[in-house]
């Protein structure tokens, strides 16, 4: 697919959206959580059930632009809109910060203090 684009299989998130400028996905929830944990901005491609939705999110939040339909989706609005996330200091700004607030809270020990508190 040329040199600066790698297409690949399945890979483990955790290790790979950190290395890269931007991610351009499909907006399902692991995916989405992924991307915002590693702290960088997404491109939204979505195609049905909850996708649309998460990548709606991910725009409310201020890491990515206007999703993207999947069926609506050609090669020129997709560069357009990568062109336009790797442009916006706005975008890689808030994706780095709120990746950090992700990666220093601690979800297991929050949820054991929720449960703790309403059960015990």
């Amino acid at each position: 697919t040329g040199d600066l684009i790698y297409k690949i299989g399945k890979a483990p998130h955790d290790k790979l959206f950190g290395r890269c400028a931007l991610v351009v996905h499909h907006g399902g929830s692991g995916t989405a959580q992924a991307s915002v944990r590693a702290g960088v901005p997404s491109v939204v491609a979505a195609h049905g059930f909850d996708q649309p939705f998460w990548g709606r999110e991910l725009q409310r939040i201020g890491v990515a632009g206007k999703v993207l339909s999947r069926r609506r989706l050609n090669a020129k609005k997709l560069a357009r809109a990568i062109k336009r996330a790797c442009e916006s200091g706005a975008l890689k700004q808030k994706a780095r910060m709120v990746g950090e607030l992700m990666r220093e809270e601690d979800g297991v020990a929050h949820a054991v203090k929720w449960i703790e508190e309403r059960l015990l």
